[in-house]
């Protein structure tokens, strides 16, 4: 009946055991099996016995001794034993401090990812690791969440062992035991800087223009979203300016869109040189460009840019061993003489732009001249 309830992989195990204590080579027999209970469910006996009486001959006749049920303890040390290897293996660093916050055990994702060894840091406040990048009411946010609920998380500045700044996702928890005293601290970081770059690289190419790599319409609404903000808090003024390539359509037929790609990069390049570095230069599609002036001190300052703006497109551009005599048409409108919000500046600009097109080329148009309706049959400045 012994032999059918213990399981079959100990059952050698045990015999072997028993077979050494009979024979007299051990004072006591120690063994630990499984053995099926009565639901079908295996569980770990830890036996304990010794012969009490042999015969003459020396064969054992009495054994007594005890069965205690270990299965809970076995589970435990599974749970442990699974800890401690997830704990080596883990990808993520994991850090372990007793209630004083000093370090009493790291493991090897930790060595990986700052540089440090574990006898470096034992015993060592985990702010050592600090790039000196947050506030003190940062870390006084961080231990307040500690003390209400127990945990928190969030990325975090620190600095490896080579002098290296990189930002890390950390994950904090505190460690109660059955009496409700604090035994741990527990940290979990991963460094996030190959995510942090690729989510940046990736906004990137979301908010510019693949061609010329200056910002696309959703970047200039933003910005412009931002500049009116601004203005109006400081009541100040902007002035947003819509720009079209004269005969543009006409050098792509004829030279083909890779000479084409390269006159608007050379567009591009000669428009950011014509403003300043907090001022905006967009492509909003083809050979349309948009540029925000984030602040200017008035019509006089902003027609000063526009001319300039006008002044450089009308240099030829040599690309291909061709030479291209390029000239550009702008319509420009002012906040708040032009316009109260983003929406009414940016369509008696483009009204402007397209009046200033509509008389000929190499033309700079005030919104203005269009009166309070946006329409008007007057000339348009800056001809050439």
């Amino acid at each position: 009946e012994w032999a059918q309830r213990c399981h079959p992989d100990d059952v050698a195990h045990v015999v072997e055991r028993a077979k050494e204590h009979f024979r007299g080579r051990t004072t006591t027999l120690v063994v630990e099996f499984r053995v099926r209970s009565k639901d079908g469910s295996w569980r770990w006996l830890l036996t304990r016995g010794k012969v009490v009486s042999r015969g003459p001959d020396g064969r054992p006749l009495r054994l007594v001794g005890t069965h205690s049920d270990v299965t809970e303890r076995h589970k435990r040390e599974d749970e442990l034993r699974l800890a401690a290897t997830v704990f080596e293996i883990a990808d993520e660093a994991v850090i372990v401090t007793d209630p004083k916050n000093r370090i009493i055990s790291v493991n090897p994702a930790f060595t990986a990812i700052t540089g440090y060894l574990s006898t470096e840091v034992f015993g060592r406040n985990p702010n050592f690791l600090s790039a000196g990048t947050h506030s003190k009411a940062f870390y006084q946010e961080m231990w307040a969440a500690l003390g209400d609920v127990g945990h928190w998380r969030g990325e975090v500045m620190n600095r490896k062992k080579s002098g290296e700044v990189y930002v890390e996702w950390l994950s904090i928890k505190r460690v109660i035991n059955a009496q409700g005293q604090l035994t741990h601290y527990i940290g979990m970081f991963s460094d996030i800087m190959a995510r942090k770059a690729t989510e940046s690289r990736l906004r990137h190419l979301s908010m510019h223009d693949a061609l010329t790599d200056l910002p696309n319409r959703a970047l200039l609404d933003e910005r412009i979203q931002q500049a009116f903000v601004r203005a109006k808090r400081e009541r100040s003024r902007l002035a947003l300016m819509y720009i079209d390539v004269d005969g543009f359509k006409s050098i792509n037929e004829r030279d083909g869109y890779v000479v084409g790609d390269l006159l608007l990069k050379a567009v591009a390049q000669r428009l950011v040189e014509c403003v300043r570095a907090t001022d905006t230069v967009a492509r909003t599609g083809g050979d349309e460009f948009v540029v925000l002036l984030a602040a200017v001190d008035g019509e006089q300052d902003a027609m000063a840019v526009a001319e300039k703006i006008r002044d450089a497109l009308s240099q030829p551009v040599y690309l291909e061993n061709h030479v291209f005599d390029i000239s550009a048409c702008i319509g420009l409108a002012i906040y708040p003489e032009n316009g109260e919000d983003e929406a009414v500046l940016a369509r008696r600009a483009n009204a402007a732009l397209y009046y200033a097109k509509k008389n000929g080329t190499n033309m700079v148009f005030r919104s203005d001249m269009l009166g309070d309706s946006g329409t008007t049959d007057a000339m348009p400045l800056g001809k050439s």
